[in-house]
């Protein structure tokens, strides 16, 4: 059975803002060079992660910031795309870092770091309207479901907690970790059509596709995320789309 790859949220804002690329895979790069794109990165770059809270965080005592780097541990290993523990790291990094960022940071960082999350998903939601992606969807929705948590919640602590569970929902729907996941995917996706090619004429598409997939590999180590994405999934196209 072929794979079959969903389009993710970032990749749908690379190909609306792409028109010259169409179904020409000759021009993968002829991206983003406009502002509607800049604001894409510019939202997903503003979404509050926990590492930029804890660095705003005032802590003194040993054993807090101890707890506080071993929530920079768990969040690190949690947002590496591809693992299987990956959201189950990232709720334990909050549940270290909960009540040492809710004494020390004051209210005013909390409505800053709503507004941001609202943004970005404001953002990822208005690239879905013509698209069909229910992964996505779905991590937006319970990206929803846990800001209406954080609004009916009793309790600062619990207001904050709901809201760092959406931010950590959301991580997987920003360019940075969108563009690792389809660089691997264009991988994977190579290794399947290489296993399976047998006829003379798939041997171009194949070696075109793994040149895009070296390509998309750069540029994700040069933090070009969305042209990371286009490479990627011109590659899959290559070796799927036929």
């Amino acid at each position: 059975m072929r794979h079959r790859f969903i389009l993710p949220t970032t990749l749908a804002a690379a190909l609306a803002l792409t028109g010259a690329c169409g179904d020409d895979v000759t021009d993968p790069d002829a991206l983003l060079e406009s502002a509607e794109a800049e604001a894409v990165m510019r939202s997903a770059e503003a979404l509050p992660m926990l590492p930029e809270l804890l660095d705003g965080a005032a802590v003194g005592e040993p054993r807090d910031q101890a707890i506080l780097v071993r929530a920079r541990e768990l969040w690190a290993a949690g947002v590496a795309p591809g693992g299987s523990r990956s959201e189950a790291r990232r709720r334990l990094a909050i549940a270290y870092a909960l009540p040492v960022l809710v004494e020390s940071l004051p209210p005013g960082e909390w409505i800053r770091v709503r507004q941001r999350t609202d943004d970005w998903l404001a953002t990822a939601e208005s690239m879905l309207r013509h698209l069909s992606m229910p992964a996505v969807e779905r991590r937006l929705s319970q990206a929803r479901e846990q800001l209406r948590s954080a609004d009916v919640s009793a309790t600062h602590q619990d207001r904050v907690y709901h809201l760092l569970l959406a931010g950590s929902t959301l991580v997987e729907t920003t360019p940075r970790y969108v563009a690792r996941v389809m660089a691997e995917e264009a991988e994977a996706a190579i290794r399947r059509a290489g296993a399976l090619a047998v006829e003379v004429q798939d041997e171009p598409a194949l070696e075109r596709a793994d040149r895009l997939k070296d390509w998309a590999a750069r540029a994700v180590e040069e933090g070009e995320y969305l042209l990371a994405i286009q490479r990627a999934y011109y590659a899959i196209q290559l070796v799927e789309g036929r």
